[in-house]
């Protein structure tokens, strides 16, 4: 039952004994049809191809020197980026428009969305991102947002009195009644976010509604610069106007769910329900802008917009807002979603409900200079290093959000010393 393996006494087939000194017996062993274990293969056929006339000889040195060299320059790119050595590009001059004055300061209100438990990075981003702003150039009225503590969390650890400490202190948490903590509710937080910034002022006195999220840092100063100077034909009080860096997606959402969508005990929170139609962009997890015209027309409407979509779609809902008010109108548009007795097999046709009785065309500023992810983290093709024209960076550590604001070249973008140097 348990007898000698016949592995254990003869090698496999596919490899008989050949002579390892890499002598006549490899070449013999070619021709007489026998197996040669792949890496004897490729060094038997190197030495033949250099063996052959000087011209190939030196053709085959060639491709191996440039091959090593090839591999050399990747693995030292690697590790030299995995030590941070790209993080950051300040090298070229640095461009006119960052030295240009503005007519008047954008006056943005911003939102920022944050988890509870979050103490440090709020405090981090108020103290090196929020305060000392050059007033000549923009006016920032900001507060973060959080849904509620469980219950259960909240008594075994104390978040709710270190919460309440917090507001007292600053008075910039919003904590949002009736939505959890939890990340299927990202959607709901961003739209109690577009209500608060649009409750209080007409889009008359403001140009921006502006969300980000936790993990961002955003340069106020350069970020006015570059919506003034580099998109100068955009007035964000009268037109409908979507500023991020831009992903594709076609999906829609029809308000299916009443805005009274609570969690408790014994139920989870419902989704509104989708559909597919033709592509569109929208700003990907970095954060986003709405002109306050846009904003406005948005937050005010009734019913209400689409809200109740789970994450990871929630930066998605943003875009099909604004997509919404323009295809949902057209005719020629094509809509499909599941059949309810099939689930998610075969698609119908659908007409969607437009959102308003007029359709909204919006200029949408795909700024991926201005907006990307931290390097070497996020999707591929939103990685870069922070450099001259970086507004609004992703995915960023606090050392790393320390150690730009105290970079030469940007340090001056904030506080009184700053705003000495640049007059002198």
């Amino acid at each position: 039952m348990f007898g000698t393996s016949s592995r254990a006494t003869q090698p496999p087939e596919a490899f008989p004994l050949i002579d390892r000194t890499g002598g006549p017996d490899e070449e013999q062993g070619m021709q007489q049809g026998r197996a040669i274990r792949p890496h004897r293969l490729i060094r038997l056929k190197v030495k033949r191809l250099c063996s052959t006339s000087a011209p190939v000889r030196h053709a085959a040195y060639l491709v191996l020197s440039v091959g090593s060299i090839s591999i050399s320059i990747f693995l030292f790119t690697f590790i030299m980026s995995k030590l941070g050595y790209y993080d950051f590009d300040f090298h070229g001059a640095r461009p006119q428009y960052l030295d240009t004055p503005l007519p008047r300061p954008v006056v943005i209100r911003l939102a920022i969305i944050s988890r509870s438990d979050e103490f440090s990075r709020r405090q981090l981003l108020r103290e090196t991102m929020l305060s000392g702003l050059p007033s000549d150039y923009v006016k920032v009225e900001h507060r973060f947002f959080t849904g509620e503590v469980p219950n259960g969390i909240t008594e075994d650890t104390g978040i709710r009195d270190l919460l309440d400490r917090e507001i007292r202190q600053h008075d910039d948490l919003q904590i949002l009644d009736g939505i959890e903590e939890t990340w299927k509710r990202v959607s709901e937080k961003r739209f109690a976010a577009l209500k608060w910034q649009t409750a209080s002022l007409p889009p008359s006195e403001y140009d921006y509604s502006m969300t980000l999220d936790s993990d961002s840092f955003c340069r106020f100063r350069t970020l006015s610069q570059r919506l003034v100077h580099i998109y100068s034909d955009m007035d964000p009080r009268t037109e409908p106007v979507l500023v991020g860096n831009m992903g594709r997606q076609k999906i829609y959402w029809q308000n299916t769910v009443s805005n009274t969508n609570e969690i408790n005990s014994t139920t989870e929170p419902r989704e509104d329900e989708w559909i597919v139609g033709p592509r569109y962009p929208y700003p990907v997890g970095i954060g986003y802008m709405l002109s306050s015209y846009l904003a406005s027309a948005i937050a005010n409407m009734d019913p209400s917009i689409p809200h109740h979509i789970f994450y990871p779609y929630d930066d998605v809902m943003i875009g099909s807002w604004v997509a919404g008010l323009k295809e949902f109108h057209d005719p020629s548009n094509i809509f499909t979603k599941p059949a309810p007795e099939e689930g998610q097999g075969e698609m119908h046709r659908v007409t969607p409900r437009p959102y308003l009785p007029y359709p909204i065309d919006a200029k949408v500023v795909d700024d991926q200079a201005g907006w990307h992810d931290f390097k070497n983290r996020g999707a591929v093709s939103r990685q870069k290093s922070i450099g001259w024209d970086t507004a609004c960076v992703h995915r960023i550590k606090a050392d790393e959000v320390q150690k730009l604001r105290g970079m030469e070249e940007v340090k001056t973008e904030w506080n009184e010393t700053g705003k000495k140097e640049r007059e002198h």
